[in-house]
């Protein structure tokens, strides 16, 4: 958003948990094990979640430096138009269309939604079939194993204190008092979400943020 597990110390296990201090050294070990990851389509399928403000778009972003052949699709960018202030308003019916594809050997396109005109840019962007792509988003690991299907290879949930994470999303977002309302009712929604979903119980590698 703009707007059970075991510890490992220095390694990258079946689940994993990182504290901040160390995040950066595990970001090599997640992009080697993103490397290692089979795929078990046409293309290699990553999901991180984790609360607004959390850090998915740098992770995403570092992971991405270790790979420049990596692609990253963001959720925020799949909201429907007109839905740019409402967390439920990601248009599944296109994530399923580029998950499909992407693992069938398609590559496959999208309109990303202008946050600050809350309408779809004329521009498609471009994403093709093979090598990596993540998808990043408060909600990208929604419904695994249920109404999502299995779709990803490898799954990461980036865990946050709620508050810390709410703050530096206001701070990121220019702060003032609409910024503030509006993490508000986010936040609401996101605390269902994960309630709702349980999120971290379903990744395949958690990190401490």
């Amino acid at each position: 958003m703009r707007g059970p597990h075991h510890s490992c110390s220095g390694t990258l296990g079946d689940v994993t948990t990182a504290s901040p201090s160390h995040w950066r050294d595990e970001v090599a070990g997640l992009a080697a094990r993103v490397r290692a990851t089979p795929a078990r389509g046409a293309t290699r399928l990553i999901a991180i979640g984790g609360r607004g403000g959390a850090g998915k778009s740098t992770l995403a972003a570092a992971l991405a430096a270790q790979d420049p052949s990596l692609q990253v699709v963001h959720l925020d960018d799949l909201h429907r138009e007109g839905g740019a202030n409402d967390p439920g308003a990601i248009a599944w019916d296109k994530v399923h269309e580029l998950l499909n594809g992407l693992r069938a050997g398609r590559s496959v396109s999208y309109r990303r939604l202008d946050w600050e005109c809350n309408w779809l840019d004329d521009r498609p962007i471009r994403v093709p079939a093979g090598g990596t792509v993540i998808f990043e988003g408060v909600s990208a690991i929604r419904g695994v194993g249920g109404a999502l299907g299995d779709p990803y290879d490898l799954t990461v949930w980036i865990d946050c204190d709620p508050q810390v994470a709410m703050e530096r999303g206001i701070t990121r977002d220019g702060g003032g008092d609409h910024i503030r309302a509006f993490w508000d009712a986010w936040i609401t929604r996101e605390h269902e979400y994960i309630a709702d979903q349980r999120p971290h119980e379903l990744a395949d590698v958690v990190l401490y943020a």
